[in-house]
């Protein structure tokens, strides 16, 4: 009876974890344009991204965000500024 106890804990720590690490909200391909239109433009166009999937659009921005590569400016961007970016720049050049 303590093994399925130990168990079943193990189980119900392991799922609020999982929970923990899930998003609280989906990307807002919206405000990534916005977010984009405001302070990318000046140096960038859409036609920068074509072909890139989210995921590499995401990695590419948290790359400079955290400065692992240079950039004329500091970004800032929190995790879902960046899912934003992400989202709408994945999909910018197919419409």
């Amino acid at each position: 009876m303590r093994c399925c106890k130990r168990i079943s804990l193990g189980l119900f720590a392991l799922a609020v974890m999982a929970l923990a690490a899930a998003p609280l909200r989906a990307a807002d391909p919206r405000a990534g344009q916005a977010l984009f239109q405001g302070s990318c433009v000046p140096c960038h166009v859409v036609a920068d991204w074509k072909g890139k999937s989210g995921r590499q659009v995401a990695q590419a921005v948290t790359d400079v965000n955290s400065g692992k590569h240079e950039h004329p400016r500091k970004l800032g961007l929190s995790d879902a500024q960046v899912a934003d970016l992400a989202a709408w720049l994945s999909t910018a050049g197919t419409r």
